[in-house]
C-alpha cells in the first residue's frame, strides 16, 4: 500500500493520558495532509522522532523529543521494520522547506534511508508557504 507521511511538530495536547497521535499534534501540516491521504485513497503515517512511524490512532503520551542527526541511521533501521511489516509499498514525505526550520532534514533523511534500505520508493513533496 502507498503512504503519505509527515514528521511530528513540537506543539502537542499537554495530557497524562495517552491520545491517539493524530490528536496528539497541533499542526495544520500534520492534520491537512491526514485529510489529503483520505481524499487519495492513501495510507498516513507520522513520523515522531521519539517513536518512529506511527499511525494516525496509535496512542501514545505526550513527550518532547527532537530528532538529531546523530539518530537518523538507527531510526531508519527501525523505520525499515516498520516499512516490511506493514507492507509499506511507497512513501511520499511531505514536508516544509529545510529554511524554515533546519531540524526537518533529519526526519526527511530518516525516511529516504528507511525507504532505501527497504528498496520501496520515496517521494517528497515540498509544501509551500501560504
Amino acid at each position: 500500500m502507498k503512504y503519505y507521511c509527515t514528521y511530528c511538530c513540537k506543539n502537542k495536547i499537554q495530557t497524562l493520558e495517552k491520545v491517539p497521535a493524530i490528536d496528539l499534534y497541533i499542526s495544520k501540516r500534520i492534520k491537512s495532509v491526514y485529510q489529503k491521504s483520505k481524499e487519495d485513497n492513501f495510507g498516513f503515517i507520522i513520523l515522531s522522532g521519539k517513536f518512529g512511524f506511527l499511525f494516525p490512532e496509535d496512542k501514545i503520551p505526550y513527550y518532547d523529543k527532537l530528532l538529531v542527526e546523530s539518530e537518523v541511521q538507527d531510526l531508519s533501521l527501525k523505520l525499515s521494520d516498520f516499512i516490511i511489516k506493514n507492507n509499506i509499498s511507497e512513501i511520499t514525505f511531505f514536508y516544509r522547506d529545510f529554511s524554515e526550520d533546519k531540524n526537518v532534514i533529519n526526519y526527511y533523511n530518516a525516511v529516504k534511508l528507511a525507504c532505501e534500505i527497504s528498496k520501496i520508493k520515496f517521494l517528497s513533496n515540498l509544501i509551500e508557504k501560504k
